[in-house]
């Protein structure tokens, strides 16, 4: 009817929990030994990199003409994308209206998925949106945004 003192219980839990704080202690070692930290001061972010300049000049001959007939390259570019609905109430906020649209049919350039696109600015500050849209998807794509846009009227 009494306490039973069981000493082998006690006993693994006790070398299970020097297990884990030893292995505590040796990442606590051994991880600081792989970190690469340099000291940066904020100042030398403003900095502009130092970019060494070639020794050797280069002629006329060495330098490549570009072909104009040469194939088209791919730039692959993450775009954000967002509901119609939700992109024309930020650019609403922002004080763009609606500037220029375009529209393509479906087979026009079948790879495209976008059929319109448009461009949105805020009259008083120039500032720009372009966005692609998928209409049947609802979907707007913002695939440039700027702080200056201005017809040639506007330049003069």
């Amino acid at each position: 009817m009494g306490y039973e003192l069981k000493l082998k219980k006690s006993e693994k839990r006790m070398n299970k929990l020097m297990l884990v704080i030893g292995a505590f202690i040796l990442m606590l070692v051994i991880l600081p030994a792989f970190a690469v930290a340099e000291p940066m001061n904020p100042s030398t972010l403003l900095e502009t990199p130092i970019i060494e300049e070639q020794n050797k000049e280069t002629t006329p001959e060495d330098v490549e003409p570009v072909n104009p007939t040469s194939q088209w390259g791919y730039m692959n570019r993450q775009i954000l994308c967002n509901s119609l609905e939700i992109l024309k109430t930020i650019l609403t906020t922002r004080g763009q209206e609606l500037f220029v649209t375009g529209t393509k049919p479906p087979e026009y350039v079948p790879t495209d998925p976008f059929d319109v696109v448009v461009i949105t600015r805020n009259p008083e500050t120039f500032e720009y949106t372009i966005l692609l849209i998928k209409t049947e998807q609802n979907i707007a794509c913002v695939i440039a945004s700027g702080t200056s846009m201005k017809t040639v009227d506007e330049m003069e």
